[in-house]
């Protein structure tokens, strides 16, 4: 890929990573985030709640009891003065109206001196609504719940700013009063101070809430039973109480990550759950957008990075593995640390980024079809200017839009058609040069013949020699068996024992016919042959002759070597080397001469040795002496076929080598195979 292109995808990650951060920066992420949060909630499941923290709940029982809604607020005086022993008891219920009973309920909350009473915004008339003016609760604490885009409550504001007051949480005030009664502790409620426009409400110090579970996570405790004395003070020990309604068709209730649509939970119970975060330190904090936006990014490079140039399959596993590590990190930093992270981005960032490497990869094959599209057409001289069709768009752009891609269709058509017409040419051409292949393999068949054949001239002699001696042992025999049949002593011992001793001569002639007709007829197809025997079965046709001319033939084996091929080949090249050092020895007069045959196996290879002590090849022509009919022989003596075929024969018929060299007293033929 040129220098350009590369500038141009460079540009396009660049483009790609502001889009993904310009995306989010406009909230379009935030869906699939509470999604990912609120399945969180779900996996991770319902956790204790402090034992402290009891609800006393308003239910359809202590309406039969005490009465239909709204109850009488001695009622609720009585239940402070049962919860005496508690740390601090707090209303969700709004009591801004006076009453008859608010006297008793004052005095109540007087000598309780830890009781915490709601105040309510009204958002309608942007103001806050107070309780009634006969009360002096220990603290006042507001019960604003701001749930999501899809009604679910995630996080609350424990400080709302109006008219230059500030309205701490319900929760929050109670925590204070609950950590003063324990060690002295001074409140301090959250952003008090802290000033807000005229006419507008602000809501600051927001808190991601931690729920332990669906409805009914805390302990309840119907309000009838309590005020009718069925639990003691001490069971209110320590206690938090919170007093709510939970009644069908009265409680106000909120959707939760736990509940969903389902099972919603009762207000009471939410201020129940803010608090238990508040007691625990655990409330969910969010990541900031920064971090999420640098870790989304780094994410974006590493595997834009990680897939660069690999395959499909790799791609695949890389963007899955991606989104399983974003998976699990924010799962985990959920769990284990109560971080709220963003991962759509991450996971928007991973698809992109191995989504644009896929893309990126089709690009670069797609151009490096175009360049090897433009070098066949050049062979095959087909270009759309010769053919006066418009030149097909370049790269992945020619391959996704119609009209290059159809452009490119119908090039590739014509290629196609030009190809065929080359393949039909180069199938002919193929065809006669395959039968040139044959009748060339019938002329080195014929040419090895005629090097089988010329060598038959010396097998004769060779035969000759072999059969001279047994021909005259068979002579004397014959007439020994004519002399003693002259003189009357011919008896039947005598003839059985030379009837025995022809016979066994003639076996032996019959023999040498044999191996003569076997070495001289061609091999038809491969076989797996052992070396040796071959070897010695060679040996055997001329070893008559070399013994009668002073030669000695050594041969050492070492372990079974065999070769793969041509057996009655494989003897004839023996055979040529094995003349080629008799004829050396004669002309040079050397005196103990002497051949050497040795078959081995080397690193897997089966190794054939032929040495002499004639004297060695001169090295000028050392080169050239495998070459066709190269000779150093007399005119009528030498064909110059012999060394040609034996190394035609090792290196085509049996796929191996055949070299030379001298050695101190002479020459070696090595092969290998």
């Amino acid at each position: 890929m040129g220098i350009e292109w590369r500038k141009i995808h460079g540009l396009l990650i660049v483009c790609a990573g502001l889009l993904l951060l310009f995306i989010d920066f406009l909230g379009l992420f935030e869906g699939i985030n509470s999604f990912l949060f609120d399945l969180s909630f779900r996996i991770r499941g319902g956790r204790p709640t402090d034992s402290r923290i009891v609800i006393a709940a308003i239910d359809e029982r202590s309406l039969e009891t005490l009465g239909r809604w709204p109850i009488r607020r001695s009622w609720y005086a009585d239940l402070l003065d049962r919860t005496r022993k508690a740390a601090v008891v707090g209303f969700d219920i709004i009591m801004a109206e006076p009453t008859a009973d608010d006297a008793l309920l004052a005095e109540a909350i007087r000598r309780h001196t830890r009781v915490v009473l709601p105040v309510y915004v009204s958002a309608g008339r942007l103001a806050v609504i107070h309780p009634a003016g006969a009360f002096a609760p220990a603290g006042t604490g507001h019960v604003h719940i701001e749930p999501g885009i899809d009604g679910i409550v995630r996080k609350l504001f424990h400080s709302l700013y109006f008219d230059n007051a500030s309205l701490p949480s319900l929760a929050s005030v109670m925590y204070e009063l609950a950590r003063s009664t324990k060690d002295g502790w001074r409140p301090h409620y959250p952003g008090r101070g802290l000033p807000a426009p005229a006419g507008t409400i602000v809501q600051g110090d927001p808190m991601g809430i931690n729920y332990y579970g669906g409805p009914h996570s805390f302990r309840y405790v119907s309000l009838a039973d309590v005020v009718a004395g069925a639990y003691p003070q001490s069971f209110f020990r320590d206690k938090i109480v919170l007093v709510g309604v939970t009644a069908a068709g009265l409680k106000d209730e909120v959707l939760t990550p736990f509940s969903r649509q389902r099972n919603r939970m009762p207000s009471v119970e939410l201020q129940a759950t803010v608090l238990n975060n508040l007691l625990d330190g655990n409330g969910i904090r969010d990541i900031p957008g920064w971090i999420n936006a640098v870790l989304a990014m780094a994410l974006f490079g590493i595997c834009f990075a990680l897939t660069g140039g690999e395959t499909d399959r790799r791609i695949i596993s890389l963007w899955l593995g991606g989104l399983v590590l974003v998976t699990l990190a924010f799962f985990c930093s959920f769990s284990l640390w109560d971080l709220r992270g963003a991962p759509a981005l991450s996971y928007a960032s991973v698809t992109v980024a191995c989504l644009m490497s896929y893309l990126f990869r089709l690009d670069v094959l797609a151009r490096k079809l175009d360049r090897e599209y433009a070098v066949v057409a050049s062979h095959l001289n087909v270009s759309p200017v010769s053919t006066g069709r418009p030149v097909p768009q370049t790269g992945l752009p020619g391959c996704i839009s119609p009209k290059g891609l159809n452009e490119k269709i119908e090039m590739l058509v014509m290629l196609v058609e030009e190809l065929l017409k080359t393949h039909s040419r180069l199938d002919r051409e193929t065809t006669e040069r395959i039968e040139a292949m044959g009748e060339l393999r019938q002329k080195e068949q014929m040419l090895i013949q005629q090097s089988r054949m010329a060598a038959m001239g010396e097998m004769l002699n060779n035969i000759a020699h072999q059969w001279r001696q047994p021909l005259n042992v068979l002579g004397l025999a014959l007439q020994q068996v004519g002399l003693f049949y002259e003189y009357g002593k011919l008896d039947k011992e005598l003839l059985d024992a030379n009837i025995a001793k022809a016979m066994k001569i003639l076996l032996h002639l019959s023999q040498t016919i044999d191996d003569f007709r076997n070495f001289s007829t061609p091999d038809k197809e491969k076989s797996l042959f052992r070396v040796d025997q071959v070897i010695a079965r060679t040996v055997s046709l001329i070893e008559e002759s070399f013994r009668n001319q002073n030669i000695t033939i050594e041969m050492r084996v070492i372990g079974e070597p065999c070769i793969n091929g041509y057996p009655n080949e494989f003897g004839q090249v023996i055979l040529n080397i094995l003349m080629n050092a008799r004829d050396a020895f004669l002309e040079r007069g050397t005196r103990n001469a002497r051949v050497e045959v040795c078959s081995r196996t080397e690193h897997g290879k089966t190794v054939v040795t032929i040495a002499d002590n004639a004297g060695g090849i001169s090295e000028e022509i050392m080169g050239s002496i495998f070459d066709a009919y190269f000779t150093t022989k007399e005119l009528g003596k030498g064909t110059g076929v012999g060394l040609f075929m034996s190394k035609t024969i090792i290196e085509k018929n049996i796929g191996g080598r055949l070299t030379a060299r001298n050695t101190g007293e002479g020459v070696e033929f090595r092969i290998e195979a």
